[in-house]
């Protein structure tokens, strides 16, 4: 019995140190295999760093190279904090290649601030939507009443008897009225009645005086579904949008 005891100690021995000597193998080899994937992963990062970072300065310098003196200036001054820094080196690289001045960027910068501004100020004199539906308002009134003079006028040299020409000349009238309040007082005056009594005009987004046949189109647009409720959503309506034009305080 003590011989049978003393072989299972042994056996049990023997086994408990194959054991940990196979996890010492198994966590040696494991760390092994660790370093050497964590080495080679950073490499391949610091070359994909690289290589990105090769690709992203060959980028910026393709991307300015396509950009105008002005634009080029106001980047590397006015929106400097906007761009990445390889970008603003790239624009300024791009700046001494063309032989670019320090006073020709310094004027060109002070004619960008002073657009800015003027672009801000003409942001700021654009009426309201509670304006634009004081306009709705009267405007509607005002191309009825000339509808109804028309009609009258009409009815001196022609009246007809069934409802379909009746209804058809209805139609016309509505609509050549409609041309003609809209057309006439916003190419004559830049305003409307309604613009009259707010003050405001009529202009291109340019802030320019709109020709005749900018007129018609933003008259013909205001024949655009819904569009007496699209400045409700927006300062400038369908017809503003559509005809580049909009509506500014005096």
């Amino acid at each position: 019995m003590r011989t049978c005891v003393k072989i299972d100690l042994f056996t049990i021995d023997w086994n408990i140190r194959y054991i940990i000597r196979n996890i010492q193998t198994y966590t040696v080899n494991f760390w092994n295999q660790y370093f050497s994937y964590t080495r080679e992963s950073s490499r391949i990062y610091l070359l994909a760093a690289i290589l990105n970072n090769k690709n992203m300065t060959q980028y910026f310098s393709e991307s300015m190279s396509n950009r105008t003196d002005e634009e080029l200036i106001k980047i590397v001054t006015i929106d400097r904090n906007n761009y990445q820094t390889e970008a603003v080196e790239a624009a300024e690289k791009e700046l001494k290649t063309r032989n670019i001045d320090i006073t020709k960027i310094e004027s060109v910068k002070q004619d960008i601030e002073e657009k800015e501004i003027k672009d801000k100020e003409f942001e700021s004199s654009i009426v309201s939507s509670w304006t634009r539906l004081i306009h709705t308002v009267v405007d509607f009134f005002g191309f009825l009443i000339i509808a109804l003079i028309l009609s009258q006028i009409l009815q001196l040299f022609y009246n007809p008897s069934d409802k379909l020409t009746i209804r058809l000349l209805g139609y016309a009238l509505l609509l050549v009225s409609f041309f003609l309040y809209f057309v006439f007082m916003e190419y004559k005056f830049q305003k409307t009645i309604g613009k009259f009594l707010t003050k405001t005009r009529v202009v291109m987004v340019d802030g320019r005086r709109p020709a005749l046949n900018e007129i018609f189109i933003r008259t013909a647009c205001r024949l655009i579904p819904f569009d007496y409720i699209s400045f409700i959503f927006t300062k400038d309506g369908f017809h503003d949008k559509f005809s580049n034009s909009t509506v500014i305080k005096e």
